[in-house]
């Protein structure tokens, strides 16, 4: 107060600290000689994220899947959204299902075709019904008509 017996008002202003929260969005592809991933990196919160997931050739993208702070999975190759916390995703990959068709040559029943998945291991593969040809013993299949690997 002063002397006068007048009261001066005063303002105050107080500015709270401004900052920026950032998330980490982590992508891995499940296995890399299957597929790619892009779109992985350190973002502000809340800020639109795309990931995107590319099969190699004779492969297939299947989904993502989401752990850390982000929960389920997705089907979709490109993924674009707004996370608000950090988390990995997961792309899974798998062969691209092949048909293979089987000619008996001259001979009768047995297997026609099989599906196949690029990448089944030797070993792995659909059991087959061998054809007969009356007169002649079934060495096989092979990769062409004459000649040809087994």
């Amino acid at each position: 107060m002063r002397d006068n017996g007048l009261q001066d008002t005063y303002t105050v202003s107080i500015a709270a600290p401004s900052y920026t929260s950032t998330i980490t969005a982590t992508v891995v592809s499940a296995d890399t000689t299957m597929g790619t991933v892009t779109g992985g990196g350190t973002y502000t919160s809340g800020a639109s994220v795309t990931i995107k997931a590319t099969p190699n050739t004779g492969y297939e993208f299947v989904q993502w899947t989401y752990s850390g702070g982000w929960g389920g999975s997705n089907t979709n190759a490109t993924v674009t959204w707004n996370p608000t916390t950090s988390g990995t995703a997961t792309a899974s990959f798998r062969g691209k299902l092949q048909t293979i068709t089987l000619n008996a040559n001259g001979g009768s029943g047995g297997t026609t075709s099989v599906q196949i998945r690029t990448g089944t291991a030797a070993g792995s593969y659909p059991s087959i019904t061998k054809p007969t040809y009356t007169g002649h013993n079934f060495l096989g299949y092979y990769d062409a008509t004459s000649g040809g690997t087994q």
